[in-house]
């Protein structure tokens, strides 16, 4: 059965969670991913067995040791074939390698280059390291999830790599389209602070019409009051219902 993205080559520089999330929606839609590992290395996400598994489901790899020069040649060799290069480094490091989206789009013009950095390809937080916990504490979304009146609270998992790594797929969705349409190919500048901040949309929006200051609604509702929709707390230790409306 034919699948929407079948003929497109991605060529998957991504580790961690959020872009291989974005090369993983891609693969499932049919995109041929070839994902480049860190020779003598292992990517976070493959110490987690299921999470790894899941991440990196229907793509191919190939280990390139970008610190040889012999490694670059072939990275530059597989942008030239390929109509998508992602990454999900910080801004710095494509550059540096001599792999960012100039100097790539010399080799291919209609490439579609995705830089999924944390704060972007510019500013003064561009070089910055990020992980997705911490882009949830930036953006408040961490204080908004929290008991009233408590802490902080963190997740488990990292909803901010699930933002940050959908998006990253409907950037691509996007930019084949145009360059279907136009021939042209482009640079996908895709700061996940970004992302997560669209999570707490009506919090920042409030904020900037009238100064109001949010607090933690925990797992109340955010449009309280708005019984029954909201999740409360049944007989028994633990046990609670969410009703939705």
């Amino acid at each position: 059965m034919m699948r929407p993205l079948d003929g497109v080559r991605v060529l998957d520089f991504t580790w961690v969670v959020a872009g291989p999330v974005t090369t993983r929606i891609l693969a499932d839609l049919g995109a041929e991913v070839i994902k480049v590992e860190r020779r003598g290395s292992i990517d976070f996400g493959e110490r987690r067995g299921g999470l790894s598994g899941t991440l990196m489901r229907g793509k191919r790899s190939v280990v390139i040791d970008l610190n040889d020069p012999r490694g670059l040649d072939l990275a530059r060799h597989l942008a030239t074939v390929s109509d998508v290069v992602i990454d999900n480094f910080s801004a710095r490091v494509m550059t540096n390698l001599g792999l960012d989206y100039d100097a790539l789009a010399a080799l291919k013009p209609d490439l579609i280059c995705v830089r999924m950095t944390g704060f972007g390809l510019t500013g003064p937080d561009r070089d910055h390291v990020s992980y997705g916990p911490t882009l949830q504490a930036l953006t408040g979304y961490t204080l908004l999830m929290a008991e009233p009146g408590g802490p902080p609270a963190g997740f488990g998992y990292s909803y901010s790599d699930l933002a940050g790594g959908n998006l990253g797929a409907l950037a691509v969705l996007a930019a084949l389209w145009h360059r279907r349409r136009t021939g042209r190919g482009q640079l996908v500048d895709l700061a996940q602070l970004e992302a997560v901040a669209s999570l707490v949309g009506p919090v920042l929006l409030a904020r900037a019409i009238d100064g109001g200051v949010s607090t933690p609604t925990g797992n109340a509702s955010q449009e309280a009051p708005g019984a029954p929709h909201g999740v409360y707390p049944c007989a028994g230790d633990d046990r609670w219902i969410a009703i939705t409306v």
